[in-house]
């Protein structure tokens, strides 16, 4: 039950002015609440008079929903929270925080009717409750009444007007949704038709004598054309930003010497694979650490072949981190919800392993070789937002490990 003081508090402490002596109370209500704008402070006076100040304690309700309350109040210390029960019958929402000079109640002085929300004390409250009975009955009151009724409808009009925004606002995050969750169920009937006809080409390759199929490095290209196309056309009817899919040339200067120096350790990595490949795998023996020839596997070196298959690598590295990165990751980082600043892991990791299974044709172990440096790609995407930075990577990656080393014989492909 909330304590009651009644009249001016004679602890207050008074100030001089024009009116003569003024409780400080008193004259700071009327500088910081609305609702005393251009009140005297002999007015000010007269409404105290027929106020009283009463106390909540945290979690004690001020007002509560669909109950009338005959008192209007100002917050004279303290916060208080708005509460408001849904249609759908699910509980209550949070709709604001009150604070010192906030008007609870004020509709009451136009309309008295119950409230339309709760309002409970979130700490210890002190409040200024003006009986609108009183208020309403006093002759004594007509001017300091005008004066209030004018500033509510200041105060009701502002309301509105953020009410308006917020409700504006909220449509338009409502429609926003509503696009992602459209654009959601597009791509995963994409990824699932991708999948499908993957299989079934794969199926029918076996149709095909060994003798006619087309080299792996010819029909992992065909494949990576055929998955950016409704990749791209994905981009067209989406809903987020071309930015969040990574495609901004924005910062490409800094994000490609960034890229390169992130880089330098993944290089390292694939020497030494290299060389404990050979120590340990006896079908190694004997073969250079720098091997340029492995990808002709055996055949002799053609520097034109050497150079057409470098070439095609830098067309087929770009459009692979174009699906794998762009399409699988960026579409996912905006599906799967992350704390602002952190990475994404689920969508790297998921990302990963359709763009490693899509590999799976040409053998286990190439596949984990696309895993593997796909993780660090993915996480150097989630740090830059860009395709530039990752492309540059795994071009520099790719023709080191296969044109230079020669990892063709560990991996296949």
């Amino acid at each position: 039950m909330a304590s009651i003081t009644v009249g001016t508090d004679p602890t207050d402490l008074e100030t001089a002015g024009p009116a003569g002596v003024e409780p400080k109370l008193s004259r700071d209500l009327r500088e910081r609440s609305t609702i005393f704008e251009d009140v005297t402070a002999a007015q000010m006076a007269e409404l105290r008079s027929v106020s009283l100040e009463r106390q909540f304690a945290p979690g004690e309700l001020i007002l509560r929903e669909g109950v009338q309350d005959h008192f209007a109040y100002v917050l004279i210390d303290g916060v208080a929270q708005v509460t408001k029960h849904t249609s759908f019958g699910v509980g209550e929402m949070r709709i604001a925080e009150v604070h010192t000079g906030d008007v609870l109640g004020e509709l009451q002085l136009v309309d008295p009717q119950p409230s339309s929300a709760s309002v409970v004390a979130v700490t210890q409250v002190t409040a200024l409750a003006m009986n609108l009975d009183t208020f309403a009955e006093s002759p004594g009151l007509t001017a300091i009444r005008a004066i209030l009724l004018r500033n509510v409808g200041r105060i009701l009009a502002t309301k509105l007007r953020a009410t308006t925004s917020e409700g504006a606002d909220a449509m338009q995050r409502e429609l926003d949704e509503s696009r992602a969750r459209v654009h959601t169920g597009r791509f995963i009937v994409l990824i699932f038709a991708m999948l499908a006809t993957y299989q079934l080409a794969i199926s029918a390759l076996d149709l095909v004598p060994d003798s006619m199929r087309p080299p792996t490095s010819i029909l992992s290209f065909v494949f990576v054309i055929w998955t950016v196309v409704p990749v791209v056309l994905s981009f067209q009817r989406s809903p987020f930003s071309r930015e969040s899919y990574g495609l901004t040339t924005r910062g490409a200067g800094r994000i490609t010497v960034q890229a390169l120096v992130w880089t330098i350790p993944m290089l390292i990595v694939v020497v030494l694979f290299k060389v404990g490949f050979l120590w340990w795998a006896p079908s190694m023996a004997g073969r250079p650490l720098i091997d340029p020839t492995s990808v002709f596997a055996g055949r002799p070196f053609d520097i034109e072949f050497y150079l057409f298959a470098i070439t095609l690598y830098m067309i087929h590295a770009p459009l692979q981190e174009l699906v794998a990165r762009a399409g699988f990751q960026g579409a996912l980082q905006n599906f799967i919800p992350t704390r602002p600043g952190k990475v994404n892991w689920q969508a790297i990791v998921i990302s990963n392993l359709l763009f490693a299974a899509a590999h799976s044709f040409i053998g286990f172990w190439f596949c984990v070789a696309a895993f593997v440096p796909g993780l660090f790609w993915g996480w150097m995407f989630a740090k830059q937002r860009s395709l530039v930075g990752v492309t540059v990577s795994h071009v520099v990656v790719g023709l080191w490990a296969i044109f230079v080393v020669g990892m063709q014989e560990i991996i296949g492909g």
